[in-house]
């Protein structure tokens, strides 16, 4: 049987295959406990040898997080896949009929949290939503913990998961509303760029602050609450490394307390060499918390461009632009409140 699916599946050209255990959880007979594990799991190692993708979909929410079946044939099949080598994703169906209402998004936590103690990693891990009841309030929610932002539902802030992904039993020619669309853009429609990311870096701090720093990479720069030196110096002296790629975009993401984002020294503007391709990415700004944004120049060097706001108004979004056009950075301030960010304003500019 494993060898007639495989040859089908070549015949027909498919990309990618994708093994929904909804279904095998609605199969009687002769597995009423879910898939042949085993066939499976030699369907997706001959799969992957021929370079055809898989993924698994999970029944997730409480069956999961109580350690049901799904979860259960997950870890089988991690097991027969030498820890899951053979997966190139895992779905998390963190929907039920309709989006989760808020008194079951604490299900979402659990599901990743179990899913990455089964040792898969983030970026493995495909978030599932609905566009029944999907609105731009729980979209944000699911696109925050999809980018690790702190306060969301990701366990591990800082972590990013693989994406999202979107069911719809519409057979309309766009299921997906185009505001949602829009704002799923606006969240989400540069994240291939974790594909060329080198590293995770955690930025320089000490008790009180963090100093985040350009480098010469895609990275993810996520500030922490304690002193970790990772390729520099104690103090919070402010740092240019050589500019190997000039595609590059970093993920700048703050902790706890004031950050500082250098996009600009003394002698430098940073991020302003090939358009959107070269920026930084402010995920996490906080005004409330004292965040600073470090520039080169002067106010008249700059555009902040408003790009729009969450549907409760809590984030703001905004591109930060050399005069001309070329964009420096996307910032989101997590906590706009219906107030817009200025240049005019001192805060959080800082000019050198």
């Amino acid at each position: 049987m494993v060898s007639i699916i495989l040859q089908n599946i070549v015949q027909a050209g498919w990309d990618s295959v994708d093994f929904d255990d909804e279904l095998s959880a609605k199969t009687k007979q002769p597995y009423p406990n879910g898939y042949n594990l085993d066939n499976l799991a030699s369907l997706m190692g001959q799969l992957k040898g021929k370079g055809i993708p898989t993924s698994h979909t999970c029944i997730a929410g409480s069956q999961f997080t109580n350690k049901g079946q799904p979860y259960k044939n997950l870890q089988k099949l991690l097991d027969k896949t030498s820890g899951g080598e053979d997966i190139d994703q895992i779905h998390l169906m963190n929907y039920a009929v309709t989006m989760y209402p808020e008194a079951e998004y604490h299900y979402v936590t659990d599901n990743i949290k179990s899913t990455t103690e089964l040792g898969v990693s983030s970026d493995k891990i495909m978030l599932g939503a609905t566009t029944d009841l999907l609105n731009p309030t729980n979209l944000q929610t699911w696109i925050n913990t999809v980018r690790g932002l702190k306060g969301s539902l990701n366990p591990n802030p800082g972590s990013t998961l693989g994406g999202l992904f979107l069911w719809s039993a519409s057979n309309k020619e766009e299921p997906v509303d185009p505001s949602l669309m829009q704002q799923i853009k606006a969240g989400l429609g540069n994240y291939s760029e974790s594909t060329v990311t080198n590293k995770t870096l955690v930025g320089q701090q000490n008790s009180e602050s963090s100093t985040i720093h350009e480098t010469s990479y895609s990275d993810i720069l996520i500030g922490d609450n304690q002193s970790i030196n990772q390729n520099s110096s104690s103090s919070h002296n402010f740092m240019q490394r050589p500019r190997i790629n000039p595609d590059q975009v970093d993920k700048l993401i703050g902790y706890e307390g004031p950050d500082l984002f250098v996009l600009g020294t003394e002698h430098d503007v940073l991020y302003d060499s090939n358009g959107k391709s070269d920026r930084a990415n402010i995920l996490d700004l906080s005004l409330s918390e004292g965040d600073r944004i470090q520039l080169q120049g002067s106010r008249d060097d700059y555009e902040l461009i408003k790009l729009g706001t969450s549907f409760i108004g809590r984030n703001a979004f905004y591109s930060l632009n050399k005069e001309g056009g070329e964009q420096i950075a996307f910032i989101q301030s997590i906590d706009d409140n219906g107030t817009s960010l200025e240049l005019n304003n001192s805060d959080p500019w800082v000019f050198v």
